[in-house]
C-alpha cells in the first residue's frame, strides 16, 4: 500500500496558490479555507470568516489524516497550525510535499489581491495588508 500524500501549496496572499492548484492537477482532497469561508458565511471576506474557515479547514484535515487519505491544502505558511499539520501528517506516515508559490515582488502580490477584489473575489484582512504581507513573504523565503 502506498503512502498517502499531504501536498502544501504555500506562499503569500496573492501569489497564485489556487491557480497553481488548478494547473498542477494534484491528487487528493482539496482543502481551501477561502472556499470554506464562502460556504460557512456566504463570503470570503472578513476576519471572522477567515478565522472560522481556518478552524474548519484544520478540523477537516485532521479527519482526513485519521482516514489516511491524500490531500492538498493552501497556506500562507504564516501560522503555527499549518506547520503543525505538516508535522502531524509526517508523523502519521504521509509523504509531505511543498510547492512554494511566489512572485518577484510583494508589490505584485498586493496588486493581484486588489485585482481579485475588483473582480468580485475576496480581500485579505486589513492587518495583513501590506506590511504583514511583506513579512510573510520574507519569512517564508
Amino acid at each position: 500500500m502506498s503512502r498517502p500524500a499531504c501536498i502544501i501549496l504555500g506562499g503569500p496572499n496573492g501569489s497564485g496558490n489556487s491557480s497553481a492548484y488548478a494547473k498542477l492537477q494534484l491528487d487528493g482532497a482539496w482543502i481551501n479555507a477561502d472556499e470554506i469561508a464562502k460556504q460557512l458565511t456566504g463570503s470570503r471576506d472578513g476576519r471572522a470568516a477567515a478565522m472560522a474557515a481556518g478552524r474548519a479547514a484544520i478540523m477537516k484535515i485532521r479527519e482526513i489524516i485519521e482516514t489516511r487519505q491524500s490531500f492538498v491544502f493552501e497556506t500562507t505558511l504564516s501560522s503555527q497550525p499549518s506547520i503543525n499539520l505538516m508535522s502531524d501528517a509526517k508523523a502519521a506516515g504521509y509523504y509531505v510535499g511543498l510547492y512554494y508559490v511566489a512572485l518577484d515582488s510583494v508589490e505584485l502580490n498586493i496588486e493581484r489581491v486588489q485585482r481579485r477584489v475588483e473582480k468580485g473575489g475576496h480581500d485579505i484582512p486589513e492587518d495583513i495588508h501590506p506590511t504583514a504581507l511583506r513579512r510573510i513573504a520574507a519569512e517564508a523565503v
